[in-house]
């Protein structure tokens, strides 16, 4: 059942396209693939909703919220079923750990609905990333 008014597609619509536009100008550019991901959806109640969908494991969703002890959990990231971590820096090489800190969260998405709608008509679900305050 659509609930919106005829009249409220055409807002929906510019909100979508504006809103994502002002994300994508927030977002990180490293190499520029989450910025083409990120798209606005006008719902059947009249809101819009936007998203970047990077694939599994959310890359958005990440870079968003944080991960390690800077993320929702709160905990360092250590290997499940190896001694060590291990990625390739550039301009170093492989590295190995056997914990690291995580990444800060970027805020990409709360910083494009500020600029687009202001701080007080924005409702943000990104500071647990959508899955409630877990800890432990």
């Amino acid at each position: 059942v659509d609930r919106a008014p005829q009249n409220c597609r055409r807002w929906q619509e510019e909100t979508a396209y504006v809103g994502a536009q002002a994300i994508r100008a927030a977002a990180p550019k490293q190499t520029g693939f989450l910025t083409t991901r990120i798209e606005g959806f006008p719902q059947r109640d009249g809101s819009v909703r936007f998203r970047a969908d990077v694939g599994d494991p959310p890359y958005g969703l990440f870079q968003e919220v944080g991960t390690g002890i800077y993320g929702p959990v709160g905990k360092y990231i250590t290997p499940k079923r190896a001694k060590y971590l291990s990625w390739i820096q550039p301009g170093v090489g492989r590295v190995y750990a056997k914990r690291v800190r995580g990444s800060m969260p970027k805020r990409f998405f709360r910083l494009g609905f500020w600029a687009t709608f202001g701080k007080r008509r924005t409702k943000y679900y990104g500071t647990t990333g959508g899955i409630g305050a877990r800890r432990g």
